[in-house]
């Protein structure tokens, strides 16, 4: 019994002093490490980045977050514990693709430990009165990790209209999340008030922004000066005045919208409106978005009709690109995106001729479709370039044709009529043909003069293939002297065809054999 006594006295002593020293002694704490990303955004669209590390365990460790390039951040506080190794690499996507404005920051620390990293945004959220847009610096960091975020909109915030991804607790102005391990955040809000409108003016040109943003409409009217004379000469048009405005997108899905000229009338365009957005791109990016839409102006007022989009679109961007690359290398990753996406359609680039302001095919993307008019047109005029081009390639080729609509005065609103004066100013090249015959586009001016196609006997075939020789032969004699009365000829041939069925036959051939005819005397006098 006393022997029991003791055993069971030694057993307690044992369990005490175990405890005591369990309490006495630290143990690794199985807390995880966690990072806490804090952006205040300012009245002016200035927002204040922070990062607070925190990892309560003890012993050595180790961690990664994304900063800005450039040591443009500092290290605020180190709070507690000892930062024993600090490295920054070059930061990649989880695609694999090296961040432009990022670096990886490594440590390697004793823990418990507390550390602050805090860098300032000039436009982290850009506002144009009443909607403002905030996209917050790259997310990145170790997967060890756990995040939050904290987004403090301003004290002009009216409201919240859409955000990503979604919160998970709102408090006031104050926003929540759980971002991911290689994410953003976006909250798209209106604020209150008006904007501070100055308008800054040189040349044909007329901007109307934010105070705010007075330095960056100064580079992008300065980039439009230089332009102007260039152009002028390329599209063979002067422009008048042109208002340029800063927007903010109204939602997230339009983030991606560059720019907008809004068509007012068949005559008229709006004003220019450039997406804000873009000038957190790298240098060149924001400028091929501005110029994109100046050539837009330029190929308008020159006689070009939106109805032939694929030719606007492609031309605007293969211009605006060639424009801005002596900027920086934000074009030239436009140039590639743009690329990519045409190489992987095969060549089965057909579908953009059909292309208008009114019908997109459902099974492609808008950004197919501006691939695939951008390549057609970078191709083309890489076909037709010359050692006199300046700007681009195939820039001599193109103010040919320019000089030649308008002169003319003549206006472009179908693929027959752009292909038609194309191929006058590729000097009647069979490159031109074969060049469109690869894409799927039949283009031989011989169709337009299709009378043995038509529904009649067979005895008629001798006569309807000399009228279809005549008409060819009527319309090459003139198009040298005079395109635009050689364009009417061919609309009234094209009009006689389509409507054939509503003639008699007397009718017909009497109508045709006189337009052949008056044509060919007029040519002859000329």
């Amino acid at each position: 019994m006393l022997r029991q006594k003791y055993f069971i006295i030694m057993f307690l002593f044992i369990v005490l002093l175990f405890n005591f020293i369990s309490q006495a002694s630290p143990q690794q704490s199985t807390s995880k490490a966690t990072v806490v990303y804090i952006f205040k955004i300012f009245d002016t669209g200035n927002v204040n980045s922070t990062l607070i590390i925190d990892d309560p365990s003890y012993g050595r460790n180790s961690l990664w977050i994304l900063v800005p390039k450039n040591d443009t951040y500092q290290i605020f506080k180190l709070m507690e514990g000892q930062l024993l190794n600090k490295t920054i690499s070059q930061a990649l996507s989880s695609g694999g693709t090296p961040y432009a404005f990022y670096d990886n920051l490594s440590l390697v620390y004793e823990s418990p430990f507390l550390l602050e990293v805090t860098w300032n945004l000039s436009y982290g959220a850009l506002i144009v009165e009443p909607n403002a847009l905030f996209f917050s610096p790259a997310i990145g960091f170790s997967r060890n990790l756990k995040a939050t975020a904290i987004v403090d909109l301003p004290n002009i915030t009216k409201g919240v209209k859409e955000y990503y991804p979604t919160p998970i607790k709102r408090n006031s102005n104050e926003l929540y999340f759980e971002p991911s391990p290689d994410d953003r955040i976006a909250v798209a809000f209106t604020v209150s008030g008006s904007a501070d409108q100055i308008n800054m003016s040189s040349g044909s040109f007329m901007f109307r922004v934010p105070r705010r943003y007075k330095s960056i409409a100064e580079r992008i009217l300065n980039f439009y000066v230089n332009l102007s004379s260039k152009f002028s000469e390329i599209f063979n048009k002067n422009i008048s005045k042109v208002e340029v405005n800063f927007f903010v997108p109204n939602s997230l899905n339009d983030i991606s919208l560059g720019g907008f000229v809004p068509i007012e009338s068949a005559v008229k365009l709006g004003n220019i409106n450039l997406n804000i957005f873009y000038v957190r791109t790298k240098s060149g990016y924001f400028e091929a978005i501005a110029a994109h839409e100046l050539v837009h102006y330029y190929a308008f007022e020159s006689g070009i009709s939106p109805k032939v989009l694929w030719f606007h679109e492609g031309l605007a961007n293969y211009i605006g690109i060639s424009a801005a690359k002596q900027l920086g290398s934000g074009a030239y990753s436009i140039e590639e995106d743009l690329d990519s996406a045409a190489n992987a359609l095969n060549n089965n680039l057909i579908f953009v001729f059909n292309w208008t302001p009114e019908y997109t095919q459902q099974n492609r993307t808008l950004f197919e479709y501006y691939a695939a008019s951008y390549y057609i047109i970078k191709s083309l005029l890489n076909n037709f370039s010359s050692p006199s081009d300046r700007l681009f390639k195939g820039e001599r080729f193109l103010s040919r044709f320019f000089h030649l609509i308008t002169k003319n005065n003549i206006s472009i609103s179908s693929n027959d009529q752009l292909l038609r004066y194309l191929y006058i100013a590729s000097n009647y090249s069979s490159t031109f043909i074969i060049f469109f015959l690869k894409y799927g586009f039949v283009y031989n001016v011989s169709n337009y003069f299709a009378f043995t196609k038509l529904n009649l006997p067979s005895f008629f075939m001798p006569f309807l293939e000399r009228l279809e020789n005549s008409s060819l032969s009527s319309y090459y004699l003139i198009e040298n002297i005079n395109p635009l009365e050689a364009e009417q000829f061919i609309e009234e041939v094209s009009a006689l065809l389509s409507n054939f069925e509503k003639f008699s036959l007397f009718l017909f051939f009497f109508m045709i054999s006189i337009l052949v005819t008056a044509v060919t005397e007029v040519s002859e006098k000329k």
